[in-house]
């Protein structure tokens, strides 16, 4: 059987004198756990290179799913907002354009799509939602989401609705499901026709899905591919059940995204 072909959004990186290797080149990358993550479920990751947006789908137009992947914060512009804090947190337009055209092609196409940290946050945009630019400042009180030194050590306690498509796609929850926090920014409003099916102990969206149960589209906002592929501890949230069920989709399998009980 052929493997489906996973497209994964680019980071970007523009120019950096103080860069040893090509210093004054514009660059794109992805991380290698997410294309091992990928290709450990039975796909084949494709990166989608730094192309002006319509040449970007149409090397989506050759792939299967789509996968959005983390990296820089989403620009405010992109979700008009006005930047906060003198503009500290600037975002990425560039990548914001070539990403927004992605989901839009994929969801045109009827295309299982993933969004992970900045991809969930990314793909509520692309539905009309909007962000936090930053939880600190914004919302005074919160757990802390990001620390630098911790980086991806740093865990907190996540709820999945239980009656979620999301939860559905692990055969069994943890009885308290805790996942890595690497974020500082978050969803503030929903966009249409998503609904959030997750939340940390402080209210932050930790997942969305869309309402309609026909479309295999999730947003988590923790980063699964640097999660254990099955448990090795109580409460960890293993990465394996929803990279499967993200590729079985690309795949064709009808019961990768299964419908909600009750």
């Amino acid at each position: 059987m052929t493997a489906p072909r996973i497209a994964i959004s680019p980071n970007l990186m523009g120019p950096d004198r103080a860069r040893r290797f090509y210093p004054n080149k514009h660059l794109f990358y992805g991380e290698r756990s997410m294309a091992v993550a990928v290709h450990r479920a039975g796909g084949l990751p494709v990166l989608v290179p730094d192309l002006p947006a319509a040449a970007a789908c149409e090397v989506l137009a050759t792939c299967d799913g789509l996968l959005l992947a983390g990296g820089a914060d989403v620009a405010p512009s992109t979700y008009g907002a006005e930047p906060i804090l003198d503009g500290r947190f600037p975002g990425d337009p560039a990548r914001d354009r070539i990403e927004r055209a992605l989901v839009e092609a994929a969801l045109a196409r009827d295309m299982p799509v993933l969004g992970i940290c900045r991809g969930h946050q990314i793909l509520n945009v692309a539905f009309g939602g909007t962000l936090l630019q930053d939880i600190a400042v914004q919302r005074p009180g919160s757990l802390v989401h990001r620390d630098q030194t911790t980086y991806d050590r740093l865990h907190h306690g996540v709820h999945i609705d239980p009656e979620s498509r999301l939860a559905r796609l692990w055969q069994a929850l943890p009885p308290a499901p805790i996942v890595n926090s690497i974020h500082h920014q978050a969803i503030d409003r929903p966009g249409d026709g998503l609904r959030v099916v997750a939340t940390a102990e402080d209210g932050t969206i930790e997942a969305i899905e869309a309402i309609d149960p026909s479309r295999f589209v999730f947003g988590v906002q923790w980063h699964p591919e640097w999660m254990p592929w099955a448990p090795e501890a109580p409460n960890l949230l293993p990465a394996g059940p929803l990279f499967r069920a993200f590729v079985a989709a690309a795949r064709g399998d009808a019961t990768a995204a299964p419908t909600p009980t009750g």
